[in-house]
């Protein structure tokens, strides 16, 4: 499986992926800095339910955005009105 395949069936992201690929059981298509990664579908299950048994979470980056308590204006100056 590529990365994105991984990421969309397992709900994790693509930076957690990279990060944890040794301990998911990374296979490299190359030797470079730049190599492909693939991962076997049953190991990677496994390994996924593992780690998030043990405390690291596998979770998506996706929808993770703050949210601006109501009455923040998130910082930003007030528009003024200037003469044309």
């Amino acid at each position: 499986m590529t990365v994105a395949q991984v990421r969309d069936e397992f709900g994790v992201s693509a930076d957690w992926l990279y990060a944890n690929a040794e301990a998911l059981g990374v296979i490299r298509l190359g030797s470079g800095p730049r190599a492909r990664l693939r991962f076997d579908r049953t190991t990677i299950a496994e390994r996924i339910t593992t780690l998030a048994s043990d405390g690291r979470r596998a979770t998506s980056a996706r929808g993770r955005r703050k949210r601006a308590r109501a009455g923040e204006d998130g910082g930003l100056l007030p528009i003024l009105d200037t003469p044309a």
